[in-house]
């Protein structure tokens, strides 16, 4: 294996652009940065630097200033370091500090460089897909400057490379659950989150009723925040032009959707205030009741195009009888629910009143939780 090409002896510190210190060439980075082994490609990242700051500049507009504080952020996945550096153009009036997580060796030396160019930056080189990680930044006291409001907008911000992977879809699942309990770093108020992911992947958050692609991840994220492209995806296409690692030529193990050279997108996620509107209803998910949002809707799409009526019984033997919580002369209009519908004609409100029929529902099953995504040990 090639020897990483040396990196700079420490400067002065300073914010100047002129001595942040510059990636390799691209034309390098085969050499540099080692993209054969299957966990490094899932790690896609930004590789162009132009790219990088039109990124940077739509998480982070000029029209988005607090008054000269600036942000607290918490980069995860950064590769290399192209988006960071992009980051670290943007004044301390926008960012006030970056806290980077990167565990991979050679990148995680390129991220721990710029420390030495800019005082606003801490290289952690620990996990992001470890619940330890974020409890370690509490306990190095990282956070420790954060205000945490009453559920208001926080001035700490996510920013993330998904994983191009399985374990990354699970990540994006579990951080987007972590919402209505007020956990992980949601601890600090409405985080908004900054993430750059596969189109395949939005396409699954965004799924409209009655598609295909409408699924858990589809409902939970509605339910739970308020998400838009930051960039038109033109501007992030063709793939080769922007990110690393290159598109194999010969990689027949993965599905399609899961190969490097996939289109990627960027979007922005905020927590909305109260979770679940529908109507003058407030059905905002309740932190006792997420292990049954999680069952009743992992369970139900196995079926997406059935009925309700007939894919209830794919929650429990019986589980037909919580029609009588549903329909029917004896059920109040908020509970009501036409259960001819799909699965996937099911809006946000719907599913609220399947989890409140499922809580009513004397013989529910008791072990409903399955782990997955952010582990205590490294994925």
């Amino acid at each position: 294996m090639l020897a990483l090409t040396p990196l700079r002896s420490p400067r002065m510190r300073c914010y100047s652009s002129s001595n942040i210190y510059p990636l390799p060439p691209l034309s390098e980075w085969r050499k540099i940065f080692d993209a054969s082994h299957r966990n490094r490609r899932a790690r896609v990242c930004l590789s162009n630097p132009q790219t990088a700051a039109r990124v940077a500049n739509s998480f982070f507009p000029p029209v988005e200033s607090t008054g000269g504080i600036g942000k607290v952020v918490v980069e995860a996945f950064p590769g290399p370091g192209a988006l960071t550096r992009a980051l670290l153009e943007l004044p301390t009036s926008r960012i006030r500090k970056l806290i980077v997580l990167e565990d991979i060796p050679d990148y995680f030396q390129r991220i721990q460089e710029l420390e030495s160019c800019d005082p606003r930056v801490k290289a952690v080189n620990l996990a992001p897909m470890s619940w330890d990680t974020y409890a370690q930044l509490e306990d190095d006291n990282l956070l420790n400057d954060i205000e945490t409001p009453d559920w208001q907008q926080s001035d700490l911000e996510f920013i993330c490379h998904i994983p191009h992977s399985v374990h990354g879809e699970q990540f994006m699942a579990q951080i987007l659950r972590a919402i209505p309990e007020h956990s992980w770093l949601f601890k600090y108020g409405r985080m908004r989150m900054n993430l750059i992911m596969a189109e395949s992947l939005y396409n699954r958050i965004d799924a409209p009723l009655k598609k295909k692609a409408r699924c858990k991840l589809s409902v939970i994220a509605e339910a739970t925040t308020d998400f838009r492209q930051s960039l038109h995806p033109g501007r992030l296409k063709p793939y080769d032009n922007h990110f690393w690692p290159p598109t194999p030529l010969n990689i027949h193990s993965l599905p399609e959707s899961r190969k490097p050279g996939h289109p990627m997108i960027s979007a922005t996620f905020l927590p909305l205030q109260n979770q679940v509107t529908h109507a003058d209803e407030c059905l905002m998910i309740q932190p006792t009741m997420l292990d049954k949002w999680d069952y009743c809707l992992r369970r139900l799409f196995v079926l997406k195009t059935a009925q309700l009526r007939k894919a209830l019984p794919s929650l429990a033997p019986g589980a037909n009888n919580m029609m009588q919580y549903l329909e029917g002369h004896g059920v109040s209009p908020d509970d009501q629910l036409d259960t001819k519908l799909s699965v996937n004609e099911l809006t946000v409100g719907h599913w609220a009143r399947i989890v409140r029929a499922f809580d009513k529902w004397p013989f529910a099953p008791d072990m409903l939780y399955i782990q997955e995504g952010i582990t205590e040990k490294r994925i």
